[in-house]
């Protein structure tokens, strides 16, 4: 009986040890780089569209940051976030919105690209996109 206690207590504690580890390093690499598929058309040299998942469910909403290339908020007050399929069809706009948006997925399963366009002081303008995966 001895055998089986320590060799459950030992489970757990590498159960327990894996899902910290692996929530800290998701916290971390989350907030350190942008994703891979983060798309930049501007003369804002850094933007991007941040969000902790790259899915979501059918029916749920998803939060959006963008940020400078300071790793910051970007300043830029309005931002018209708009949602596309992937031939580049608009879905829905909102328009006059700020940096931090959370949008609604009222689609269909599938692949789907949201972008946020922005109007700075200056030369600085133009928007970001990614791409975002729609689950039933």
């Amino acid at each position: 009986m001895k055998t089986n206690i320590k060799s459950l207590s030992l489970k757990a504690a590498v159960l327990c040890l894996f899902f910290i580890c692996s929530g800290f390093f998701i916290e971390q690499t989350a907030f350190n780089e942008a994703p891979s598929d983060n798309k930049l058309t501007d003369s804002c040299t850094g933007y991007f569209i941040y969000s902790i998942f790259d899915t979501t469910h059918q029916g749920s909403s998803m939060n959006f940051h963008i940020y400078d290339g300071n790793g910051h908020y970007a300043d830029n007050s309005q931002y018209d976030w708009t949602l596309r399929d992937m031939d580049g069809n608009t879905i829905k706009e909102y328009y006059n919105q700020t940096p931090y948006f959370s949008m609604p997925f009222n689609v269909s399963p599938g692949s789907y690209i949201v972008s946020g366009a922005y109007h700075g002081s200056g030369s600085c303008y133009g928007s970001v996109y990614k791409t975002i995966t729609v689950t039933p």
